[in-house]
């Protein structure tokens, strides 16, 4: 689901930060060249799903949302091309110890990372405005919600300094918790889930 592939991402992005905090005043030369050859393959991965994405040219999905896929693609291209130049950075970003270029390295894969998280909350985003706007949808309320919890995330992934490091891994751990909400059922799937559990073994019973 869109809520598991947001969780994965944030997920990747507090382990990554956790890992250099920890390496941080012991980072050797061999390190920083996984790091770096990791980030691009990733970043090479990325420009080829956004590429994807692209040439799909997809239906639009959501009926009460006209301009929703004119606008996805738009940021699709806007995003291919920061995704371009984060790959070139990277691969021409000098292999050193100086702090500088380790802020510069760490900020160009985070960069990397927040940019999928980016496209994913975009999308649960018109998914739930989209469940909004449905006049027939009898859990508005709930999704009125979860799409505040979803803007909150937008707005502090936009706010985001991610030069310090420690500001990263704090907001990712906000980030982590704020998908608990994301996850909650609404009360008519809470519901048709406890008459199944009820339900079924009385029917199974009766065999």
């Amino acid at each position: 689901t869109k809520v598991d592939k947001l969780q994965g991402n944030i997920e990747s992005v507090l382990n990554y930060t956790i890992e250099w905090n920890a390496k941080e005043r012991n980072f050797t030369i061999a390190d920083l060249q996984k790091y770096r050859k990791d980030a691009v393959t990733e970043s090479d991965e990325q420009i080829k799903i956004i590429q994807k994405d692209i040439e799909k040219n997809s239906k639009n999905p959501y009926k009460n949302l006209p301009d929703y896929q004119s606008e996805k693609n738009k940021l699709l291209q806007q995003k291919l091309t920061e995704v371009k130049n984060q790959n070139e950075q990277l691969k021409n970003l000098p292999i050193s110890m100086d702090s500088s270029k380790l802020i510069n390295l760490f900020e160009l894969i985070i960069k990397e990372k927040l940019l999928k998280t980016d496209l994913v909350l975009y999308d649960l985003n018109a998914h739930l405005k989209d469940k909004i706007l449905n006049n027939n949808d009898s859990n508005k309320d709930h999704y009125v919600s979860l799409r505040a919890e979803v803007e909150k995330m937008q707005q502090q992934i936009k706010t985001l300094d991610i030069s310090n490091i420690n500001s990263v891994q704090l907001s990712a751990e906000e980030l982590k918790k704020s998908i608990v909400p994301l996850k909650k059922q609404t009360s008519f799937t809470l519901l048709r889930m406890r008459i199944v559990e009820i339900g079924t073994p009385i029917l199974l019973s009766l065999l």
